[in-house]
C-alpha cells in the first residue's frame, strides 16, 4: 500500500504522534517519497520504545532541489540509534550508498 497519498501520509504522522507505545514499526515498500521519509523518522526518532524498525525500500534519492535531505536523513537516524536500545533496523534498498557507513 502506497502511503505516500496525502491523506494517508497524514494519518500516519496522526497516529506516531499520538501512539507513544509503538515498539514495532514496519513501513517498507510504501513508496514515501524522500521529503516523507526523513518527516516519518524525525516522528519515529522520539520514540525510545522501538525496538523494530523496517524502512527498506522506500527511496530516498532526493532531486536536485533538495540534496541535503538524505543528510538530514543520516543525522536523525544516528540519534534515533543512540537514544534507543534498537534489536532491528532495516534500510536495504534505500539507496544510501555510502553515507550508510555514516550511522555508525
Amino acid at each position: 500500500m502506497a502511503l505516500n497519498n496525502g491523506k494517508h501520509f497524514e494519518y500516519l504522522c496522526l497516529f506516531m504522534k499520538s501512539n507513544k507505545a509503538i515498539k514495532k514499526l514496519r513501513l517498507s515498500w510504501v513508496s514515501f517519497m524522500p521529503k516523507q521519509t526523513v518527516e516519518i523518522m524525525g516522528l519515529i526518532k522520539r520514540r525510545k520504545g522501538i525496538r523494530f524498525l523496517d524502512l527498506s525500500y522506500n527511496n530516498l534519492v532526493p532531486d536536485k532541489k533538495q540534496k541535503g535531505l538524505v543528510k538530514n536523513f543520516i543525522n536523525i537516524m544516528r540519534r534515533f540509534i543512540l537514544r534507543t536500545q534498537i534489536f532491528h533496523l532495516d534500510l536495504t534498498g534505500m539507496n544510501l550508498g555510502k553515507t550508510v557507513g555514516k550511522l555508525v
